[in-house]
C-alpha cells in the first residue's frame, strides 16, 4: 500500500496498519464514510461536535493523509458541527508549524492546548472561535465552569513566557529542521532491520514502528518493551505507544541539538541491534 500523502517514511517499507489505520488512495473516502455512518446512525442527532486530534501522539504517531483534516472539516461544515482540534501533544511548534492544523490549512472551531504552554507549568487552554464562543450560556451568578486553580496567576505568566520563547526562537521551524533529519538518520540506520515496519513522523514527533518481520508485518509489543528498556540502560528515555504498543515514540524537547539527535538515533539503532539478536538467540 501506498503511505500517508503527509507522512514521510525515512525508507521505503510502510507497516500496515488494522482499521483505522488504514492506507492508500482511499483511505480518507473510507474515515469519512464511517464518520458519516456514525452520524447517520440512530445517535447521530445527539452529536454536536467531532473531536479529533491532528496528527496521532499516543496512537503511534500516524500522519493522517493530507486530504483528511480539510474533509473532515467540510463534513462539519456541511452538518453545522464543531470540529474541536486536540493539539494538545501536536501544538506550539512540535510537528514543525505552531499547530498540526496548519500544515493543511484547516483552522477548528474550538483548539485544545497544554503542556506545552506553561513551559512545564501545569496549564491548559480551550480556545474557541466566535460561533464556538457564542453557545456559552450566561452566568446566572455561580461560576459555570471552574476548577481549583482556573486561571492561576503563576500559571498565566508562565504561558506568556514560554508563548514569547516560542516565538521569539521560532521553534517551529527549528522543530521542522530538526525532525527531517532525525528522519533521516533513523531511517538510514534502522532500514537494514526486518524488525522496523517503519519510521514516520513530521516535525520532532517520530514513531518507529516494530514488527516480528517486515514481509508479515505483524506488531511486536514485547519487542518495543525490550527496546524500550535497552534504551533506558544507555541513557535515552523513550516509551511505547500504538495501539498494539509496538511503537517507540519519540518527542524530544524543541531546544534539542543536532549532535543529541545524532547520539539519539545511534542508541536506537543499538537498542534494536540487541534486542533483534537476543530473541534470534532464544529462538534458537
Amino acid at each position: 500500500p501506498e503511505p500517508f500523502a503527509g507522512q514521510t517514511p525515512a525508507f521505503g517499507h510502510v507497516a500496515a496498519y488494522p482499521n483505522p489505520y488504514r492506507r492508500g488512495p482511499d483511505a480518507t473516502r473510507q474515515a469519512i464514510a464511517d464518520v458519516e455512518r456514525i452520524l447517520d446512525g440512530s445517535a447521530g442527532s445527539s452529536i454536536g461536535a467531532i473531536i479529533v486530534e491532528p496528527i496521532q501522539g499516543r496512537g503511534g504517531e500516524v500522519v493522517p493523509p493530507d486530504d483528511f483534516l480539510p474533509a473532515l472539516r467540510t463534513l462539519c461544515d456541511d452538518r453545522d458541527l464543531l470540529l474541536i482540534a486536540d493539539e494538545i501533544y501536536t501544538g506550539l511548534g512540535r510537528t514543525g508549524r505552531m499547530w498540526a492544523c496548519d500544515h493543511v490549512g484547516v483552522a477548528p472551531d474550538i483548539l485544545l492546548v497544554g503542556k506545552a504552554l506553561g513551559g512545564g507549568f501545569p496549564i491548559s487552554a480551550c480556545v474557541g472561535n466566535e460561533r464556538a464562543m457564542a453557545g456559552w450560556p450566561v452566568s446566572a451568578g455561580e461560576a459555570i465552569h471552574t476548577y481549583t486553580f482556573l486561571g492561576h496567576p503563576v500559571g498565566c505568566a508562565m504561558a506568556c513566557a514560554a508563548l514569547d520563547e516560542i516565538i521569539a526562537n521560532d521553534f517551529p521551524a527549528r522543530a521542522a529542521k530538526l525532525g527531517r533529519q532525525l528522519l533521516d538518520r533513523l531511517g538510514s540506520r534502522l532500514g537494514r532491520f526486518a524488525t522496523v515496519g517503519d519510521v514516520r513522523g513530521r516535525g520532532l514527533m517520530v514513531g518507529v514502528e516494530l514488527v516480528e518481520d517486515r514481509s508479515t508485518k505483524t506488531p511486536d509489543a514485547k519487542l518495543a518493551v525490550a527496546v524500550m528498556k535497552a534504551c533506558l540502560h544507555r541513557g535515552l528515555l523513550v516509551l511505547t505507544g500504538g495501539v498494539a504498543g509496538n511503537v517507540i515514540s519519540l518527542s524530544p524537547p524543541l531546544v534539542v541539538t543536532e549532535e543529541q539527535a545524532e547520539v539519539a538515533a545511534e542508541i536506537i539503532a543499538d537498542a534494536i541491534a540487541e534486542t533483534a539478536k537476543t530473541q534470534a538467540e532464544r529462538r534458537a
